[in-house]
């Protein structure tokens, strides 16, 4: 093969041997010699038999890496250069292969044959003005000059740091804003911001050991701005003198895509975090519903079988209150998962903002004081009551981190009417009736350039650390899926109103029905079969004392399995099945087709301590199954059993 009929010759090692063809075809059609490797042993042979000027390396080969492989490669070809070539790319892995010295790029797949092709060009034309300079004068100044990067030819100062500059090439001149004559009466003091650091001076004692380096630095322009380059230095005699070659590169580009992609990354790592955290919420939620069910249904049936005028009946209405307080703060807990089933209800904001205020007085602290202003004659609002907690408790902790020092926070409700008109950056009302929430702080205020970005996802001003730039963005979509409009009013030292507008409803506040004890015998059963299915010991013996107080007969099982056994066993038909949803061997809706192979009409009642998506609520309540959440009531799940019973 004769070398002057290519542009270069190129070595492609990738286990992939279909792309190995493809980059073969593309850089053969533009005049490079080009032979493939697909494998670790079969690359050193062939640089064994051929010379190459660059070697495109996969970073992941079969039980090797691309950089074990460029390792033992430059004991064969050292003058070869590499570039890496990977599918999976990373902030960490492209710092790696840029830390090594025989590595000049980084290709990420799908791989942008133009701009590799633009690379190599610009490379082998630099290996060739090296090899030029030793030849011609005027050759140099041909390439020196039409080289797309900024190259600069300066002394050593007696120090044996970078000096004046003898040369500099016109790309230089462009990248820096001076002339030619200008920087020829400079050195490279005056353009490289990092000249004064130890940074200089360790890079200088490697340059001066290795003869060559490349490195990253910064320099300045004359307007004074900074450019991020990455340099390639080189020491060489000229006219019995050391002097550097330093092709510097601007980076600009790179340095803005690495720092998106490292902030991507961190967002990333606060989405997982958030994640972790709702499922831990979610976690303790499922446990503590469970215990709360327990006591619930044993504290009925003791008050059950007892008298009115008992002493000790208050105090087991105490006990049912404080199980009702400790299933709120367990609603309040799953505020954290964010994905807890939505429950549209009829509400009253008034009734919310009053049972939050304990919480949040905990959350901001003693040195803000709370002040509510609340109209008496609220109108409803149609809402799920913990996404509406989220969206308060959401604002009062950005205003409580707008008021370091303490302030005031004003929680206001009123009725408006809205009349057909723009709110802010929202979009427009429908006529009709709203109820409005303000939440207002004296803090230090929103500068005006950036309240359009405030709802942004991850958009925080807060220090490292201080914010998860989510709280906003979750209020806004909480306040849409509500049909609503959210509006914010700030200066920058007046403090911040976050403007609330919902949709009023008509209909009567949804309101727990109460059985009177006389009801309950209508709540008996006639010696009807129920199947129980739950792992939790202390739940199961609950909920089977119960029914069969209530005239039920109960059989129970552990898991899955057992209740299938139970099922195929029996000479007789279950009534009814009730069954936890998530089980220790499978899931209740899993089971259910299982459980109609052997009685195929059998009715079954869904149940969870979760509250969140591993309920299965939504896609049990779509296929018409019943469901009751946990904690639940005696005459909860009387009326429940008795519904489904009757029904069937």
């Amino acid at each position: 093969m004769s070398n002057k009929a290519y542009k270069g010759k190129i070595l492609v090692v990738d286990d992939d041997k279909d792309l190995s063809a493809i980059i073969q075809e593309e850089l053969q059609n533009v005049n490079y010699y080009v032979r493939t490797a697909n494998q670790y042993q079969e690359a050193l042979d062939v640089c064994t038999q051929d010379k190459f000027d660059i070697g495109l390396i996969d970073h992941n080969l079969i039980n090797y890496t691309g950089l074990e492989l460029i390792n033992d490669l430059k004991e064969v070809i050292p003058t070869m250069d590499y570039i890496i070539v990977t599918g999976q790319a990373s902030l960490n892995n492209a710092i790696r292969a840029f830390q090594h010295e025989k590595i000049l790029y980084y290709e990420e797949k799908p791989i942008n044959f133009d701009r590799l092709i633009s690379f190599i060009d610009q490379r082998l034309d630099w290996i060739k003005m090296e090899k030029s300079l030793k030849k011609s004068e005027k050759k140099f100044r041909q390439i020196f000059n039409n080289i797309n990067d900024a190259i600069y030819l300066h002394q050593l100062d007696e120090n044996g740091m970078p000096g004046d500059f003898l040369e500099v090439n016109e790309l230089a001149c462009e990248m820096l804003g001076f002339s030619r004559q200008e920087l020829l009466q400079m050195s490279h003091r005056d353009v490289d911001k990092n000249r004064d650091q130890n940074g200089t001076k360790a890079v200088m004692k490697k340059l001066l050991e290795e003869k060559n380096m490349t490195y990253e630095t910064v320099h300045l322009n004359k307007e004074g701005q900074e450019i991020p380059v990455e340099v390639s230095s080189h020491i060489f005699e000229l006219e019995n003198e050391n002097v550097i070659l330093s092709v510097a590169r601007d980076i600009s580009e790179r340095k803005q895509a690495q720092a998106e992609k490292k902030k991507l990354y961190e967002q990333l790592l606060q989405t997982q975090k958030l994640e972790s955290i709702g499922q831990l919420a979610g976690g303790v939620a499922h446990d503590f519903n469970n215990i709360l069910t327990v006591i619930t249904c044993q504290t009925e049936m003791i008050r059950m079988n007892m008298d009115e005028n008992n002493p000790n009946y208050s105090d087991l209405e105490s006990i049912c209150n404080s199980v009702q307080r400790a299933k709120r703060l367990t609603q309040q807990l799953l505020l954290f998962s964010r994905k807890h089933h939505s429950d549209f209800r009829s509400l009253n904001l008034n009734y919310i903002i009053d049972q939050l205020l304990k919480m949040i007085r905990r959350l901001i602290g003693e040195n803000i004081a709370i002040e509510t202003k609340l109209e008496d004659d609220l109108h409803l609002i149609k809402a799920d009551e913990g996404q509406i907690e989220q969206v308060v408790i959401n604002l009062a902790i950005n205003a409580r981190d707008a008021m370091p020092e303490g302030g005031k926070l004003t929680l206001s409700t009123q009725n408006i009417n809205a009349p057909q008109k723009k709110v802010g950056k929202q979009s427009n009302y429908k006529d009709g009736q709203f109820v409005r929430l303000v939440i207002e702080d004296n803090g230090k205020g929103i500068s005006e350039e950036i309240q359009d970005k405030i709802f942004d996802p991850f958009f925080t001003t807060k220090g490292k650390s201080k914010g998860t730039g989510m709280g906003l963005s979750v209020v806004y979509g909480i306040i849409k899926k509500h049909d609503g409009w959210i509006d914010v009013k700030s200066e920058v030292g007046q403090g911040t109103r976050f403007i609330i507008d919902l949709p009023a409803c008509q209909e009567e506040p949804d309101e727990e029905e109460e059985v009177r004890p006389e009801e309950f015998s209508q709540l008996k059963g006639d010696k009807e079969k129920i199947l129980i299915i739950e792992d939790e010991v202390n739940l199961t013996k609950a909920a089977q004392e119960m029914l069969e107080y209530n005239n039920y007969e109960v059989d129970t099982a552990s898991d899955g399995q057992e209740a299938l056994e139970k099922l195929e066993n029996k000479d007789f038909y279950y009534d009814l099945i009730i069954s936890d949803v998530l089980l220790p061997d499978t899931n209740g809706i899993k089971l259910l087709d299982s459980f109609r192979k052997f009685q195929g009409d059998i009715p079954i009642i869904f149940s969870s301590g979760y509250a969140d998506e591993r309920s299965k609520q939504e896609k049990i309540l779509d296929k018409g199954i019943p469901f009751i959440q946990k904690p639940f009531k005696i005459k909860d799940l009387l009326k429940k059993v008795r519904t489904v019973l009757d029904e069937n």
